[in-house]
């Protein structure tokens, strides 16, 4: 395995944090009859509002494409996440709330079934005859 990833953030004299990131990852496994080789990508970002503030708000997402390097089969994997914070000293009254969403995408897979007519010839758009006639149908 082999990983490089590289951040780059606010400094302290800005109220609010913001983060972008990136880092890339090849993977490399061998199991006996089979090796199989990935890199993945991976994309982040990340705000937040003060610490100190009563309320507060942070907002991350996060995005990572994987492609398989023997098949060029790629997923796409993606993470969104929301914090939400408020505090009240007096009462000593504190709170949070988080949703976080996830999806997963792959490559669109079609399947094509041919159909094979012996003896029969078909014509093609400009009139001339070719053989043998082919019926193909596809779904996903």
């Amino acid at each position: 395995m082999r990983s490089i990833d590289a951040d780059l953030t606010s400094g302290s004299r800005v109220p609010f944090r913001l983060a972008l990131g990136a880092g890339t990852r090849r993977d490399q496994r061998d199991a006996g009859r089979s090796a199989t080789r990935s890199r993945a990508n991976t994309l982040r970002a990340e705000l937040e509002t003060p610490i100190a503030a009563p309320f507060g708000a942070a907002v991350s997402a996060q995005r990572r494409s994987t492609r398989d390097e023997a098949t060029g089969a790629r997923v796409l994997q993606d993470l969104a996440s929301t914090r939400l914070r408020a505090e009240w000293k007096p009462a000593g009254l504190s709170g949070s709330l988080q949703v976080e969403r996830t999806g997963e995408a792959e490559n669109r897979r079609i399947r094509t079934l041919t159909f094979v007519v012996p003896g029969v010839a078909a014509t093609t758009p400009r009139g001339t005859s070719s053989a043998p006639e082919t019926t193909t149908c596809c779904w996903s």
